[in-house]
C-alpha cells in the first residue's frame, strides 16, 4: 500500500460542484461527476477543466474503458 504524509496532498482544482466518482485516464486526465449532473474533464495538471455534459441528475459513477470512452 503506497503511504503518503497529508502534508503532500494539494487542491488540484476548485469551484466544480460536489466533484464524485473520479475516473482517471491513461494521459492523467482527470474526469468527474458533479452533484448537479455535471461531467466534467480536468487537466491531469489542473491547468484545463472542462464541463463536457450535463445528465440533469447525480453521476453515479464514471469509468473509462482501455480506448478511452467515458462511462
Amino acid at each position: 500500500m503506497a503511504r503518503f504524509m497529508t502534508s503532500e496532498l494539494r487542491t488540484l482544482v476548485g469551484g466544480l460542484d460536489h466533484p464524485e466518482c473520479v475516473a482517471i485516464g491513461l494521459d492523467g486526465q482527470l474526469f468527474a461527476g458533479g452533484e448537479g449532473g455535471q461531467i466534467y474533464r480536468i487537466a491531469a495538471d489542473g491547468s484545463d477543466v472542462a464541463e463536457l455534459a450535463n445528465t440533469v441528475g447525480e453521476s453515479g459513477g464514471l469509468a473509462l474503458d482501455v480506448a478511452g470512452n467515458l462511462y
